[in-house]
């Protein structure tokens, strides 16, 4: 993110946080749906994050959006590996 001041350009840098909103639904869809689609998420989440990064880093766009297509992305996949990390911990302690 670019600010000027007085004719001086200053750049500012935002640390990369995760997406708490679409973190928080993927992971909710993941836990909420059955046992036996969470092998499936299991697959997905990975799949998620390494299309978001693709697709970040083929755009040509600003570095602004990229970021933010990263970040969503990687919130999105690390919300559906919430989900089966859960049942196998359950099966762990059983």
């Amino acid at each position: 993110m670019v600010q000027t001041t007085s004719g001086l350009e200053r750049r500012t840098e935002r640390s990369p946080r995760f997406s708490r909103k679409a973190f928080a639904l993927a992971a909710a869809y993941s836990l909420i749906t059955s046992p036996l689609t969470a092998v499936w998420f299991l697959l997905l989440g990975p799949v998620v994050m390494m299309v978001s990064a693709i697709v970040a880093a083929v755009a040509r766009t600003s570095l602004d959006q990229r970021e933010r297509v990263l970040r969503i992305g990687a919130s999105v996949g690390v919300g559906l590996l919430a989900g089966p990390l859960v049942y196998i911990a359950l099966a762990l302690a059983r």
